[in-house]
């Protein structure tokens, strides 16, 4: 059965000047502390609030959403839109961040059931009243909202936080190798086992640590060499990431609509880890002349990952400046980051 869920039609505009914000995200997430987290900050003297889905949003008083703005992280309830058709006329807007085509997710057959019962949950099944009162529309890359041609939309570059600094490291020795992908990325996790056999196989110095929980480890199932980085919350995975650190982390995408909507945060997990970055798609990661000269960017076929795998675990010169590189590129997405409001759309705040 082919879904289709009403598209979302942004106004583009926003109904008064924002005084405030209240952003609601479902619980701590890379979604929000790459992307609209660091903004928040920047906003200076703008008060912002962060809480979470499941809290009861009629507790909030007529005072405190005048002239407010309801900044949805990817989710949403039916709670928050009661909200927001019975308080409408006193907010300054509806706004919905999006970092993944969630209609490609849905569709996509290699996706665990029990994510696409969450996107439905607390996304899809709401779509139609969202689409009603959404004002402003946010997203990581164009090809999100690319099915509806929507014009009127807002992009967002990922950004990194303090607590996405590596940690000083002593050098090891051997190539430390890292493939941090959720069970979303099950296709990802089948194709990457040959390769990392291979390597591992070809070069005894590679060690391997793959993300995954009991299920995913199935496909693992008999690969020796592999050290299993069990499901954890988010703030635990980026401090214990950051702790222990990477040589080089891979970032293989199998070609499907929901990779093509994908964005370059895996560059920021680089940079978190200390790592070198190899990926397979360059429109995502625009990778400069150098890096592609140093072989940042391999195409999705086995045989050329695991040689890229064993020559960078023989080149530490390359592997350090790939690595310096990446850091470099993110330092430049934070400093030309965009912003979440214009000037104009400020009410007469001394920001």
């Amino acid at each position: 059965m082919k879904w289709r869920f009403p598209a979302l039609m942004p106004s583009g505009r926003l109904r008064r000047p924002v005084r405030r914000i209240i952003a609601v995200q479902a619980g701590p997430n890379p979604s929000f502390d790459y992307y609209l987290g660091p903004r928040l900050r920047r906003f200076g003297k703008m008060p912002y609030e962060i809480v979470d889905i499941d809290r009861v949003p009629s507790l909030l008083d007529a005072e405190r959403l005048d002239g407010t703005l309801i900044l949805f992280c990817r989710y949403l309830t039916a709670a928050w839109l009661d909200l927001i058709e019975a308080r409408g006329g006193i907010l300054a807007g509806v706004a919905l961040f999006l970092d993944d085509d969630i209609d490609a997710l849905f569709a996509d057959r290699s996706v665990p059931a029990d994510y696409k019962l969450r996107l439905l949950r607390l996304h899809l099944s709401h779509r139609r009243r969202l689409a009603s009162c959404l004002d402003l529309l946010y997203v990581a890359n164009p090809r999100i909202a690319e099915r509806d041609s929507l014009a009127e939309l807002r992009l967002l570059s990922p950004m990194s936080g303090p607590r996405d600094e590596p940690r000083s490291r002593e050098p090891q020795i051997g190539l430390r190798v890292a493939f941090h992908s959720t069970s979303v990325h099950r296709g990802e996790h089948r194709w990457l086992r040959p390769v990392l056999r291979d390597a591992l196989k070809a070069e005894p110095g590679i060690t391997a640590e793959v993300a995954a929980g009991l299920r995913l480890r199935l496909l693992w199932r008999g690969q020796r060499g592999i050290r299993f980085l069990r499901s954890r919350s988010w703030p635990d995975f980026r401090r214990d990431t950051a702790e222990r650190g990477a040589d080089l982390l891979l970032a293989p995408l199998l070609p499907s609509p929901a990779n093509a909507a994908r964005a370059a945060t895996k560059r920021i997990d680089a940079m978190r880890l200390g790592a070198a970055l190899l990926v397979s798609d360059a429109e995502i990661y625009k990778p400069n002349a150098e890096e592609l000269a140093l072989g940042m960017c391999v195409p999705i076929e086995p045989g050329r990952w695991s040689q890229a795998l064993v020559a960078l675990a023989h080149d530490r010169p390359r592997l350090e400046r790939l690595r310096d590189l990446n850091r470099a590129h993110v330092e430049t997405m934070n400093a030309r980051a965009e912003p979440l409001l214009r000037p104009k759309e400020l009410a007469g705040l001394n920001l």
